[in-house]
């Protein structure tokens, strides 16, 4: 990644990176991809929050680089589908920025890659294009992982938005309890469950899962392609397009930017 130009985004002292997860040292791919992070925003605070343990090579390859490392214990409790290792990570990295003062905040995952130059600049772009009603941003997500047709199915993997949004989305606490006691459509993944916590947390009234889902898809949130992106990810396949069956009956629909669109324009109807 080191063998062709990049042109650094403008204003990136107005843009703060957090990467949560575990050290992938096979082609050294998280540190290449904080390394090109830190080549693409020069300015930008970059987090990265991990497990303890960290070899003391890479940490000081790290902030020869500029990058904020964050050490974790890990929960002793999983959670449901490990969500505790992904809401401790993502909030020790998100509490590094508390009192920052940046425009953008993009949450990525430590085993995916944004390859565009543009990704940062145009996220920024798409936040002050489309502003919810009261003209505060919305929370943003990639389509990877994002879905129509499953309840609640927001990307928790790459997210983009003001520091305050983002961190209310991660505001839930660590998940050490049955959750019997909440819709069915609240816990069908671990995604269900943090926007279903986070819709509560704005004063939404859950009366119709479905409706509200589209409802909060036109209002709240904001979705930007994956392959707009160009965001990697080889983890259950080498397909292109994960989730794409090109039949009639796909059993999960992604949600892109058009699918996106077109809810915000009939307000989620």
């Amino acid at each position: 990644m080191d063998e062709f130009e990049v042109t650094p985004t403008a204003r990136s002292h107005s843009i703060a990176l957090v990467v949560q997860g575990p050290v992938l040292t096979r082609h050294s791919f998280t540190f290449m991809s904080l390394k090109y992070y830190r080549r693409l925003l020069p300015h930008s605070r970059i987090i990265f929050s991990t497990w303890r343990g960290l070899d003391i090579e890479m940490q000081r390859k790290l902030d020869s680089h500029g990058v904020e490392l964050v050490e974790n214990d890990p929960p002793e409790v999983a959670g449901f589908g490990n969500l505790n290792f992904q809401i401790r990570s993502t909030k020790a990295g998100l509490e590094r920025l508390e009192n920052s003062k940046v425009e953008l905040v993009v949450k990525l995952r430590s085993d995916q890659r944004i390859y565009n130059p543009n990704s940062f600049a145009f996220m920024r772009e798409l936040l002050a294009a489309f502003p919810r009603q009261d003209n505060s941003p919305r929370l943003g997500a990639s389509s990877l992982n994002s879905f129509l047709t499953r309840t609640y199915s927001l990307s928790d993997m790459l997210q983009f938005s003001s520091l305050d949004s983002i961190s209310q989305f991660w505001a839930l606490s660590e998940v050490n309890q049955v959750l019997d006691d909440l819709p069915q459509d609240a816990t069908s993944c671990p995604e269900a469950l943090l926007v279903f916590t986070y819709l509560q947390s704005l004063g939404w009234k859950i009366e119709n899962s479905d409706a509200t889902w589209r409802r909060a898809i036109a209002e709240e949130f904001l979705i930007a392609d994956s392959s707009s992106l160009d965001q990697f990810w080889q983890k259950y396949s080498k397909r292109e397009h994960l989730w794409r069956r090109y039949t009639e009956d796909e059993a999960l629909q992604e949600l892109d930017f058009g699918i996106w669109l077109m809810l915000r324009a009939n307000k989620g109807n």
